[in-house]
C-alpha cells in the first residue's frame, strides 16, 4: 500500500466522518425540538388534569346535592298536595 492509497483512505474516512457529525448535529437539533414540544404537551396535559379534578370536585359538592336538593323539593311538591 503506498502514501497515497492510505492518504486517500484517510481523505475517505474524513469525508464519512464529517458527513456522520453533520448527521449527528442534525439529529441532536431534532431531539431538541422534540423535547420542547413534549415539555409543552407536558405543560398541557398538566391543566387538563388540574381542570379536570376541578370540575370532578364541583359536581361532587355542588351540583349533585343541588339536584338532590331539587329532587327532594319536587317530591315533596308532588306527594303534597
Amino acid at each position: 500500500m503506498s502514501n497515497d492509497d492510505v492518504h486517500a483512505k484517510l481523505a475517505g474516512i474524513n469525508e464519512r466522518l464529517n458527513y456522520l457529525n453533520d448527521e449527528v448535529t442534525s439529529i441532536k437539533s431534532i431531539l431538541r425540538n422534540h423535547e420542547k414540544r413534549v415539555s409543552r404537551l407536558e405543560g398541557k396535559v398538566d391543566v387538563v388534569l388540574k381542570t379536570n379534578q376541578q370540575i370532578y370536585i364541583l359536581i361532587r359538592y355542588v351540583i349533585l346535592p343541588l339536584i338532590i336538593i331539587l329532587g327532594a323539593l319536587v317530591g315533596a311538591k308532588l306527594a303534597l298536595p
